[in-house]
């Protein structure tokens, strides 16, 4: 995106020097927007092609929110090879994230961690992921062998968090155990947000292990696919309350331990990870009368890993992609209705959203998968955290490889050294799609729609493969449209109508690759990227055509038309006298000048934007001033 546009003018005086001082006197005067016009259209309008888009940048659906790019990280096996194994002999109380995995997380825009995973996560014991790492509990991985699983505890997971950008703590969502204890869950609260004023054992621990601020964690789950069980919650009032079928009290209940959490920091959401059936959740909430802050629903698509061809493949998760929003959204407007006062205000999360097929996994289609999914949440304008797998976008080969399969590292207790049997990672093809969108966090969603969207037949029904979603900056400037080509071998030439939006130029990028089961790995791991296309003209009718290849992601920004130069004129006075000086130097990085006899200066032709001025004349200190 663009900086913002600066004002048509401004004056700034400064004084001050060594010897004697400058005073500078700056008014910028710049010219008005004005559109640019491309040649006309040919007088004859051939019929129009199959299919079409229409933008309508006037008609905003909401704020493209951030936590689109959270991601579902587990705790075991040094959480899935994110740590730097190289600083364990030292002991620490913070294992170090690898710097390779920063940039890559980096690169693909992630905003917030998923801790400490799911159905992994709700057997985790938070106390014992943290102190002094060669000192943590050891635990048995799925394959049997010894792994330091609580080597990437909770301070590891917020040391990533942090280190992602200042605003990614506050999209982490931490998952708890179904059945954890009021009081054990209030402790992992304090421990993570409460001050180190002297009032709290938990928080002055955190302070002892290095991290004396609180992390500020927003979101907390309550259990991961929580569903009925016949012992501890025959059904969700059981569960909200804490009994068993025959009335017997089994636990501090749901909440409970929301209550519990709250007292700590009132500051913070509480969900749950209810599986729902027949709104069984919804109903038991508003008989007791209560609600939480969010329903955190799993989108998984199913029936992958068939055998059935790739282009079978292909286009099922394609389908699966563009309907997972769909579930989210009808809770969501339940939740808001007259059936259910006391939820008003419930928002519901979507998180372990994994589009990926198992044989296609980390491959190109996969990228267009998640491209589609991202379409959907935005043009559903959907408050919610789109958690794919962490390792679906920054992968280490062979891909086929579970973590959960390898033991780390040495740990008290024995073992031996297996070395880092990860090695170097790679940025997966699906990676490339949340870099390409990461430029429209936090900007407007607007209107975007196909009409005669071409499909393509699976078994009985249809699949459609082309989609588009756009955004509007703050300033107005950029109008962003992102159009996904789920096809194999199609190209589609669209012709693209712009409404509310003056564009005089646009620019392309694009994520692509030979075919769909492209794949990066380390010998090759450029097979699937971004590339930057050629760059083109918009007819003042803001009709125009582009041609989208197979199986790609295209982002075009369109440019709203510059203000033509305009210049930067004023005087440089002495700052004691208030005489000008006629000579001196006037310069900033479109040119310079050299003051008249009293002391004025212009500077001509200068294009929009922020300039440091500069005024220097023998006798004095030279003065910088900022003009816009």
């Amino acid at each position: 995106m663009r900086p913002p546009e600066p004002p048509h003018g401004s004056t700034v005086w400064c004084g001050g020097g060594i010897r004697r001082g400058i005073a500078v006197a700056l008014t910028v005067l710049l010219g008005l927007s004005s559109s640019v016009e491309a040649a006309a259209p040919a007088s004859t309008t051939p019929p129009p092609p199959h299919p079409s888009i229409v933008v309508n940048s006037a008609q905003p659906l909401g704020s493209i929110s951030p936590g689109l790019f959270a991601r579902n990280q587990r705790y075991v096996d040094a959480g899935d090879g994110v740590l730097d194994l190289s600083t364990l002999a030292s002991d620490p109380t913070i294992v170090p994230i690898r710097a390779d995995v920063l940039a890559y997380a980096r690169q693909a825009g992630i905003t917030g961690l998923r801790f400490p995973g799911g159905s992994v996560g709700i057997a985790y014991n938070w106390k014992n992921g943290i102190g002094p790492v060669l000192r943590r509990p050891t635990c048995t991985n799925y394959a049997g062998a010894p792994s330091a699983c609580y080597a990437y505890g909770i301070m590891e997971a917020m040391e990533f968090a942090e280190a992602l950008g200042p605003q990614s703590v506050a999209w982490t969502e931490i998952v708890l155990s179904n059945t954890i204890s009021a009081e054990n869950a209030a402790e992992f609260v304090a421990f993570v947000n409460a001050p180190d004023d002297g009032s709290n054992p938990w928080a002055a621990l955190r302070a002892e292990y290095g991290h004396p601020q609180p992390y500020g964690v927003h979101y907390w789950c309550i259990g991961n696919e929580v569903k009925p069980l016949k012992v501890y919650y025959p059904d969700a009032t059981a569960w909200l309350n804490g009994y068993a079928q025959s009335g017997q009290t089994m636990w501090d209940g749901a909440l409970n331990i929301m209550s519990a959490m709250k007292a700590v920091d009132p500051t913070i959401a509480v969900g749950s990870g209810w599986i729902v059936k027949n709104n069984d959740l919804f109903n038991a909430l508003q008989g007791e009368g209560a609600r939480f802050d969010f329903v955190d629903l799993h989108n998984l698509t199913n029936g992958h890993g068939s055998g059935a061809t790739t282009a079978t493949e292909n286009y099922t998760t394609v389908r699966a992609a563009a309907g997972i929003s769909t579930k989210t959204v009808a809770l969501q407007d339940l939740i808001n209705g007259a059936q259910y006062p006391s939820l008003q205000g419930m928002t519901v999360l979507s998180s372990e959203i994994d589009v990926g097929d198992v044989a296609l996994r980390f491959s190109l289609s996969h990228a267009l998968a998640e491209a589609v999914a991202l379409n959907s949440f935005i043009a559903n304008d959907l408050t919610l955290e789109e958690q794919t797998p962490f390792s679906a976008l920054v992968s280490h080969p062979p891909a086929a490889a579970r973590s959960e399969d390898l033991e780390w590292f040495p740990v008290a207790g024995g073992g031996e050294p297996p070395g880092d049997q990860y090695g170097d990672w790679v940025a997966t093809a699906p990676s490339y799609t949340y870099q390409l969108y990461a430029n429209y966090l936090g900007t407007q969603s607007v209107a975007a729609a196909i009409t005669s969207a071409p499909t393509e037949k699976v078994g009985r029904s249809s699949v459609q493969t082309l989609y588009v979603t756009a955004a509007l900056n703050a300033r107005g400037s950029v109008l962003g449209l992102m159009v996904t080509n789920a096809d194999l071998s199609a190209s589609w030439s669209v012709p693209i109508t712009v409404q509310g939006f003056s564009a005089a130029t646009g620019t392309v990028e694009q994520v692509d690759g030979p075919d769909v089961t492209s794949v990066n790995t380390l010998a090759a791991p450029d097979t699937v990227g971004i590339s930057a296309l050629p760059g083109f003209s918009v007819p003042g009718s803001g009709v125009f055509t582009y041609t989208f290849p197979p199986h790609s992601i295209t982002a075009i920004d369109l440019l709203a038309p510059l203000p033509p130069p305009g210049t930067i004129s004023g005087a440089v006075t002495d700052s004691m006298t208030g005489s000008g000086i006629p000579g001196a130097t006037v310069s900033d990085t479109a040119g310079s000048s050299t003051a008249d006899g009293g002391g004025g200066y212009t500077l001509s032709d200068v294009p929009s934007g922020a300039y440091t001025v500069t005024a220097s004349a023998p006798g004095y200190a030279s003065l910088s001033v900022q003009a816009s």
